[in-house]
């Protein structure tokens, strides 16, 4: 099964295009792509985050203790080594990339790179933290990650045609749920006492409502952190309890359209964080 924690867990609902948003654990794609290519026993898959350096950072501060104590388990590089990691600097490489994904053709015309092209295509590709090519872009707008869903969309429809073969979407984006970006590119208003700053003049709108829209499935994680308590005088246990709630695009709340998960992440030195549901 595909899951966004260590095995056993709850599982993901079958998709062919799934969002996540919200309050996710770092950990959540490395789960989310191992689980899928073992439980589905697919060749490829495909991670896309902005960083290396901040994924290896996040996952450092993180500290999943699954992750440092079976992270070199035969089966953990069995399922590594089906998983491609891609790192776009910008939304323009991120649709540069997008564009060249595609299964080996064998004919002399075929424009042949290692990675973007594939023996065999992807059955999964998982876009990462796409909100943060946005945060410190004056410019962006609404459509600017509208731009990257549509170019994800048409990647994927473009694979399934040509191999004939599913390929799911997935987004993990911790930062989606809190993204607001004005509909149309801000200007600067030029008044009697000066000119007004783009920032100050423009709506801005939630973009996981629209982006929501897309997908077969969303899941929005929320959290609540209790108050440390100690132990011993000396140890810190930090609880951190989330529920996550899925529901299905056009469905009617029924209990196949909505599921909701509970989970407790506990973190307590020199242990790593542990989960529990």
């Amino acid at each position: 099964m595909a899951t966004i924690f260590p095995s056993p867990a709850p599982a993901l609902p079958d998709f062919e295009s799934l969002l996540l948003k919200g309050a996710l654990h770092a950990s959540a794609p490395i789960h989310f792509c191992y689980s899928y290519v073992l439980h589905y026993d697919i060749p490829k898959a495909v991670l896309v985050t902005p960083s290396r350096e901040r994924l290896v950072r996040a996952l450092k501060q993180y500290n999943d203790d699954w992750v440092r104590e079976r992270g070199g388990d035969g089966l953990t590089c069995k399922a590594a080594s089906r998983v491609d990691v891609l790192y776009p600097k910008t939304p323009s490489h991120l649709v540069f990339l997008l564009t060249l994904f595609h299964e080996a053709l064998g004919t002399k015309e075929d424009y042949l790179h290692p990675k973007t092209t594939f023996a065999t295509a992807p059955s999964l590709i998982v876009l990462h933290e796409l909100s943060s090519y946005f945060l410190e872009d004056p410019e962006a707008t609404v459509s600017s990650y509208l731009t990257l869903i549509h170019h994800a969309l048409s990647t994927v429809s473009s694979l399934t045609a040509q191999t004939g073969k599913r390929v799911a979407l997935a987004i993990i984006d911790s930062g989606l749920e809190d993204l607001r970006l004005p509909l149309v590119k801000p200007v600067s208003l030029v008044v009697d006492d000066g000119a007004i700053p783009a920032a100050e003049n423009s709506r801005r709108e939630s973009v996981a409502y629209l982006v929501q829209r897309y997908f077969d499935w969303t899941g929005t994680i929320e959290e609540d952190i209790t108050s440390p308590s100690e132990w011993q005088e000396t140890v810190i246990t930090t609880l951190h309890k989330r529920c996550c709630r899925f529901r299905r695009a056009g469905g009617q709340g029924g209990e196949q359209d909505e599921t909701i998960w509970h989970w407790t992440e506990e973190f307590s030195p020199p242990n790593g964080v542990r989960f529990s549901w």
